[in-house]
């Protein structure tokens, strides 16, 4: 049945509480009996360590293959040109900017 399938998820933790509130909502999911299949991904801080930048390319083809993200908060640096994050030819304010912008987002669940 395909309620058996597991349930594709990318996971952007992000910085601070971030990695914490996606851990428990791990649980929770868990406790519904469902199966999940989670591609954790580094965002926000973690991915500036690595990357250079908080948000990728790679972020952006894994959300659109999967069609469901699970994301906690991030850090936006102070300073206009600190957060500034250019991807797909456009310039987003902050990483957050960028998922709401590209991926036409308007509320958060």
């Amino acid at each position: 049945p395909v309620w058996a399938m597991p349930h594709k998820v990318v996971c952007l933790a992000g910085d601070g509480v971030g990695p914490e509130l996606l851990a428990a909502t791990k649980v929770v999911l868990a406790a519904t009996g469902l199966a999940f299949e989670y591609r954790d991904m580094d965002f926000g801080q973690t991915c500036v360590a690595r990357t250079g930048v908080p948000v990728t390319e790679e972020h952006l083809q894994d959300i659109e293959s999967v069609g469901c993200v699970l994301k906690g908060p991030i850090e936006i640096p102070s300073g206009k040109a600190a957060s500034v994050v250019e991807l797909r030819g456009r310039r987003f304010t902050s990483a957050n900017q960028a998922l709401r912008k590209l991926f036409e987002l308007y509320a958060n669940m």
